[in-house]
C-alpha cells in the first residue's frame, strides 16, 4: 500500500507539473485574488516595466504563498508556489492585493516526500517571473542543493527534533543571466541553537545584513509580538539588522511571517511573509536590486526551514 501510494502521488506531482507548464496559475486563484488581478489588469499593472524595480519599490513587498497544502499526501510536500505584492502595512486576512510577480518551485520528488522528517534539506529551486504566472519575464533565481536540515527528525517520534549546527541550508540569488546576486544562509554561531539566524551575503560573499526574531527566556525562545491589526495580530518578526558583532537592528527593516487567517493557517498552510527593506539610499540601483531580491530569497529559506513543512 505505501509503495503504490508513492506511485500515485508521483503520476499526480508530475502530471500538476506537466499543466502548469501550459496553463496560468492565475486561474486557481481564490476570488479575492483574482478580483485583484483583474484589477491589475483593467489599471494596466499586468507586468512591472522597470527591470530595476520588479519588487515594489524602496519601502518592501508582500510574499504570498499560493500553493495550498491542504490536500497534501502523506509526508509528501507539493512544489510551492509564491506571488509577490506592494507592501501594505495594515494587511488584513482575505485582503486582495496587486499582483507584480510570481515565484516557481521547481524541487525533486526525493526532498519533497523527505520535507516532513528533514524541513529544508531538500535541493530546489525558485524563479521570480515578472507579472502573474511563469509566462512573464525571467527576473531571478534562487536555488539550493542537499544540505543537512536544522531540525531534523529523531526516531521514532516524528514529533522529537533536536537543533542541528552543521552544513545548514542556503540559497543562492542570481539574474536572469545568472550572475551571483547573493546567498541567504542558516547559521548556528553561538549557544543559542533554538533561535533560528541567517546571514544575507552580498555578490562577493561579504556578510551584509543578519536575520533574527527578538527573544525571550533569557535568549533561549523566539519572542513573538500580539495585539496589531489584521495580519499583524500574531506575528513573528525577524529583524533585519547588521551583521556581528553589533547586530543592531536597522531602523525599520524585518521579515515577518503575518497572521493569514484561520483557514490558510489550519487548513491550507498558506503563508504571508511581509518585507520590510533596510535603507538602501546609499547603494546604487544595480546593488539596491540585489539586495532586494536576496531578501526574497532570505524568505523563501526562512519559510522552507521553519514553518513551510
Amino acid at each position: 500500500f505505501f509503495f503504490v501510494s508513492l506511485i500515485s502521488v508521483y503520476w499526480w506531482q508530475m502530471t500538476g507539473q506537466q499543466m502548469d507548464k501550459v496553463t496560468s496559475f492565475s486561474s486557481g486563484l481564490p476570488k479575492g485574488e483574482r478580483d485583484a488581478e483583474a484589477h491589475d489588469n483593467a489599471n494596466g499593472l499586468e507586468q512591472s516595466k522597470d527591470p530595476l524595480r520588479p519588487l515594489g519599490g524602496d519601502d518592501g513587498i508582500m510574499v504570498w504563498q499560493q500553493t495550498s497544502q491542504c490536500c497534501r499526501c502523506f509526508c509528501c510536500l507539493p512544489n510551492v508556489h509564491w506571488v509577490l505584492h506592494p507592501p501594505e502595512p495594515d494587511w488584513a486576512p482575505g485582503q486582495p492585493l496587486p499582483t507584480i510577480g510570481f515565484v516557481e518551485e521547481e524541487a525533486e520528488f526525493l526532498g519533497r516526500c523527505c520535507t516532513f522528517f528533514y524541513p529544508g534539506s531538500r535541493p530546489t529551486k525558485y524563479t521570480v517571473y515578472d507579472g502573474h504566472d511563469n509566462t512573464g519575464k525571467k527576473v531571478a533565481t534562487h536555488e539550493k542543493g542537499w544540505s543537512c536540515s536544522p531540525w531534523p527528525w529523531v526516531p521514532p517520534d516524528p514529533r522529537v527534533r533536536i537543533p542541528w549546527c552543521c552544513c545548514l541550508p542556503q540559497l543562492e540569488t542570481k539574474d536572469a543571466d545568472g550572475k551571483r546576486l547573493g546567498r541567504s544562509q542558516y547559521v548556528v554561531d553561538d549557544a543559542c541553537v533554538c533561535v533560528p539566524k541567517f546571514d544575507v551575503e552580498g555578490p562577493t560573499g561579504e556578510v551584509k545584513y543578519r536575520l533574527s526574531p527578538d527573544t525571550c527566556v533569557m535568549g533561549m525562545c523566539v519572542r513573538c509580538r500580539c495585539g496589531g491589526q489584521g495580519g499583524n495580530c500574531l506575528r513573528v518578526p525577524y529583524k533585519i539588522r547588521q551583521p556581528k558583532p553589533s547586530q543592531q537592528q536597522m531602523g525599520g527593516a524585518e521579515i515577518c511571517d503575518l497572521w493569514s487567517g484561520m483557514k490558510q493557517e489550519c487548513c491550507t498552510a498558506r503563508n504571508m511573509w511581509r518585507i520590510t527593506y533596510p535603507d538602501l539610499n546609499g547603494e546604487s540601483a544595480e546593488d539596491a536590486e540585489a539586495i532586494r531580491q536576496t531578501l526574497v530569497g532570505a524568505t523563501l529559506l526562512l519559510d522552507m526551514s521553519l514553518v513551510g513543512n
